[in-house]
């Protein structure tokens, strides 16, 4: 939405600081992160002109965090915006230490778990009660879980094949669909095919 930016920009050239922070320490980015825009244009804008992609409010919560929670009703461009821009991607939330790919998963926002595993983001850290960002990819959502097995997801508890999960069994025929005979090399090129899209 080019008027929200339009807006930022404008504040910006009247004097407005771009690490003003409310009484929370949110910071104009992180407004702009949790915001649904479909274009991630302010997110964008905001980051070229020297925002902290990495800024914690008082909590310590940072913008890509609340990104990944933005995502849901909205779109995943503020995500990857912040993977464009170096953020980091295994920060964890303060109170629940969900990382940005156990939110986006939550989400379904399946270009941010693409790019955020193509970034570096780990699929093996456990949120505060342990449950790990495959325990919450749905069995509807294939790609979701091919992903993170390709990227080195360990599934919890004694899991001794596919045969013992369901949610990895629904990705089985996707991985089977796959051209080359390494799957995990095909999985990576399909998700950073669709990181970069």
């Amino acid at each position: 939405m080019r008027g929200e930016t339009s807006t930022v920009e404008f504040l910006l050239l009247q004097g407005a600081k771009i690490d003003a922070t409310d009484h929370d320490g949110w910071q104009p980015l992180h407004y702009a992160a949790w915001d649904h825009q479909e274009d991630g244009s302010t997110v964008k804008f905001l980051l070229e002109h020297g925002a902290n992609a990495n800024a914690p409010t008082y909590p310590g919560e940072t913008p890509l965090l609340a990104a990944a929670q933005g995502i849901n009703g909205g779109t995943d461009a503020n995500v990857l915006e912040f993977i464009a821009h170096g953020a980091k991607v295994n920060v964890q939330e303060p109170l629940t230490l969900e990382t940005p790919l156990k939110i986006a998963i939550t989400e379904h926002g399946f270009p941010a778990i693409s790019g955020l595993l193509c970034a570096g983001a780990d699929p093996n850290i456990p949120d505060k009660n342990g449950q790990l960002p495959i325990e919450q990819a749905d069995a509807a959502n294939p790609e979701e879980v091919a992903a993170l097995l390709a990227f080195g997801a360990r599934p919890a508890g004694q899991w001794t094949g596919p045969s013992d999960d369901p949610v990895v069994i629904a990705a089985l025929p996707w991985l089977g669909s796959q051209p080359r005979n390494d799957k995990r090399y095909a999985i990576k090129t399909y998700c950073s095919s669709k990181a970069s899209t």
